[in-house]
C-alpha cells in the first residue's frame, strides 16, 4: 500500500511539474507576443509621425511662398 502511494505521488509530482513547465512556456510566449505587438505599435507610431512631418513641411513652405495649399 505504501509503495503504491509513493508511485502515485511521484506520478502526480511529474504531472504537476510538466503542467508547470507548459504554463511557463505558454506565459513566456504570451509575453513575447505582447512585446512584439508593443514593438510594432511603436514602429507604426513613429512611421505615422514621420509621414505627418513630411506632409506638414511642404504645405508650410508653400504657404510661405504665397501658393495655395493643397
Amino acid at each position: 500500500m505504501k509503495k503504491r502511494n509513493v508511485i502515485e505521488n511521484r506520478r502526480l509530482s511529474a504531472d504537476l511539474y510538466n503542467c508547470g513547465r507548459k504554463l511557463g512556456v505558454w506565459t513566456l510566449s504570451v509575453f513575447q507576443k505582447l512585446h512584439d505587438i508593443s514593438t510594432l505599435t511603436s514602429e507604426i507610431s513613429e512611421n505615422i509621425a514621420q509621414r505627418e512631418q513630411k506632409q506638414e513641411a511642404p504645405i508650410f513652405f508653400l504657404g510661405v511662398l504665397g501658393m495655395p495649399r493643397l
